[in-house]
């Protein structure tokens, strides 16, 4: 029972969350890619770093969509 509710057991939860975030972001930024985006768009530098941000698709969708539905969504949010 101790386990359960430890400080140790806290920062355990806490790390592996942190772990989870990181690898479900460098999921994304392995298939939204700023060479995709930019091909696509024709943004650079700046708005190329701000349309990315804001358009930013969740893991979710990275995880399922296929290569066809990635354009699809960025000329869409280009739009």
């Amino acid at each position: 029972m101790y386990n359960l509710f430890s400080k140790q057991a806290k920062n355990a939860r806490k790390l592996h969350r942190a772990i989870e975030v990181d690898y479900n972001e460098a999921e994304i930024d392995h298939r939204y890619t700023p060479s995709l985006v930019s091909n696509l768009t024709g943004l650079t530098e700046k708005e190329l770093i701000h349309f990315m941000k804001n358009y930013r698709p969740t893991y979710e969708f990275v995880n399922k969509a296929s290569d066809y539905e990635m354009i699809v969504f960025i000329k869409k949010s280009y739009q």
